[in-house]
């Protein structure tokens, strides 16, 4: 992301393209039922891959437009932020499907409802005003330099991997 000399346009697409995913989601219901779950898990798979890009991109194309000083605070309040809100949606959307587990329109509403959600997102993202900043040769050349190895040496390192690698596991797993 930090080679490209526009990164909001590469955000808002993989952004948009994450949330038409949920058009399809909606859509496995006219999908033999035989492949409906096959189908719905391939879709949420396939939805990581613009999400990743897109969540990356978005730390990057912010974090570049909040000044150093209150880069910190801002993603501490975004984060705390997000989670509350992520809370109460969960709630609300919880306790409204709870009688309409049967009912699969209820689930591609919310699927639409998502992916008009997400156009919103990208509206007010391409909203945002990005200074171009032209790299230099130099820094350029930096940047396709291979990833510098020397940090496995570090024991500390080495079993705060281990750890997050296990950590993620668990997490996934459960879910």
């Amino acid at each position: 992301m930090l080679r490209l000399e526009q990164q909001k346009k590469t955000v808002a697409m993989s952004v948009l393209w994450a949330r038409i995913l949920f058009v399809l989601l909606a859509g496995v219901l006219f999908i033999r039922s035989d492949y409906q779950a096959w189908v719905f898990l391939i879709i949420v798979a396939l939805m990581n891959v613009p999400g990743t890009i897109s969540n990356i991109g978005w730390q990057t194309l912010i974090s570049g437009m909040i000044n150093e000083d209150r880069r910190g605070a801002f993603f501490s309040d975004r984060n705390r932020l997000l989670t509350i809100v992520g809370m109460i949606t969960t709630l609300i959307i919880g306790i409204v499907m709870k009688n309409q587990t049967n009912h699969a329109v209820a689930y591609q509403l919310l699927f639409l409802m998502a992916f008009l959600f997400g156009l919103l997102e990208v509206f007010f993202l391409m909203r945002h005003k990005e200074t171009v900043q032209p790299k230099s040769n130099k820094e350029h050349e930096q940047k396709n330099a291979s990833m510098d190895w020397s940090i496995f040496k570090d024991n500390g390192y080495k079993w705060f991997l281990i750890t997050a690698l296990c950590f993620n596991f668990s997490w996934q797993m459960a879910w």
